[in-house]
């Protein structure tokens, strides 16, 4: 089969959207079909093709995290997909490059299977800095309609969770919602493949000393990750008990203000900011912790939760639906609701014993297994032979 992936988002950027698209993308080509992937670059005229990568020009938008916006209508690059003979069409975008997609399965009555990746409701912050009430109220309206409009104008619907298909369900989305968890590369996040020495070194950049408990979050540096409470939860921890840090990883618009939070709170010493990392590294990162810790609320599946898991990691998080059947109380991970819970919760897992915590990563082992890229990849294929068969070109 000959796919096409349209992502508004592509290595080199480093986020979950990311993920999910290179591991469909590796996955689909180990199994002999041929992927091209449709995404952008910060160019304003330059259209760029290598190795079945077509990168469409747009404008770098500083104040959306960097989020690159493309035109969704490009006849230059038209004439190159339409060289491609594409089977079909996968797009994991709302805007841009997602819109772009519509008009290429338009023009060449191809089906189109959409990934709902973001819960889009909880950004408007974005757009709304004054935190006013009826812009939220409309912003919110207009995403409710965009969803329903973008679902309903696709062949098939993915949403990585149950919780996304019942917020797809409440915009009023017609179209077969199918339930299919973005999968993950055990090999590339398991300890045994990796070399030891790197997270050694990892620890001691830090300074994080060996008998020290490592918390870890990765990924964006954003209001609606509410990394904020994670802090303010490290700051009734009692170290002088118990020997325990945070280590932040990523970057994002909320970055020096979290950096200030840490300053004003005077915990420079528990809690240590490394920046953004490459993919390659991130494994690394992972496995030189003791366990993951994040209080979002705005995932739509949570792709470094089971990032963490196939490194063996036990999650600190708040209770969500994306969260059910991954993380149970004591056996995969533990919650927490405010920053006195998370503490308690903290002090709790940093005493445990060898003998528990080999217990809590043999559990882990168990439940994360059944999201191999493997199962995904069953998964996706009904999704794909299922568009295939609906597809009604008018």
């Amino acid at each position: 089969m000959r796919i096409g992936i349209f992502s508004d988002t592509y290595a080199p950027d480093v986020n979950g959207v990311v993920t999910s698209v290179m591991l469909l993308q590796k996955t689909l080509e180990d199994h002999g079909h041929e992927v091209f992937v449709i995404t952008n670059h910060p160019k304003l005229i330059d259209i760029h093709y290598q190795n079945h990568v077509l990168r469409l020009p747009g404008i770098k938008l500083k104040s959306l995290y960097g989020y690159v916006m493309t035109s969704p209508i490009q006849l230059r690059a038209y004439r190159m997909i339409r060289k491609m003979k594409l089977d079909l069409i996968h797009v994991h975008s709302d805007f841009g490059v997602g819109m772009f997609s519509r008009f290429i399965s338009f023009r060449l009555n191809l089906p189109i299977v959409f990934t709902y990746h973001t819960e889009i409701e909880n950004y408007t912050h974005y757009i709304n800095p004054l935190e006013l009430r009826s812009v939220e109220k409309f912003s919110r309206f207009a995403v409710a309609k965009l969803s329903k409009q973008l679902g309903d104008h696709s062949t098939a619907v993915i949403a990585p969770s149950k919780k996304t298909k019942d917020m797809l369900l409440r915009y009023g989305v017609k179209k077969d919602i199918f339930i299919v968890p973005t999968g993950v590369d055990l090999e590339r996040f398991s300890s045994a493949s990796l070399d030891i020495n790197r997270m050694t070194k990892i620890r001691l950049a830090y300074g994080i000393l060996p008998e020290e408990c490592l918390f870890i979050y990765v990924g964006r540096i954003a209001k609606e990750k509410s990394i904020d409470l994670v802090i303010d939860g490290f700051h009734h921890v009692d170290f002088e008990s118990f020997k325990c840090k945070l280590l932040i990883v990523g970057d994002g618009p909320q970055l020096n203000e979290l950096r200030q939070q840490v300053l004003d709170l005077n915990l420079e010493k528990q809690v240590k900011f490394a920046g953004k990392k490459s993919a390659d590294d991130v494994p690394y990162y992972y496995n030189a912790a003791q366990a993951f810790i994040c209080a979002s609320r705005t995932e739509t599946q949570g792709l470094t939760y089971l990032e963490a898991m196939a490194s063996g990691l036990p999650i600190l998080a708040r209770p969500d639906k994306v969260l059910e059947g991954l993380v149970h109380e004591g056996t995969t991970g533990f919650y927490f609701e405010t920053e006195e819970e998370l503490a308690r919760t903290v002090e709790r897992f940093a005493r445990r014993s060898k003998e528990e915590v080999d217990e809590l990563k043999k559990n882990i082992h168990e439940t994360i297994r059944q999201l191999d890229r493997e199962v995904f990849y069953h998964n996706i294929m009904e999704v794909y032979e299922s568009a295939l068969k609906d597809f009604n070109p008018e």
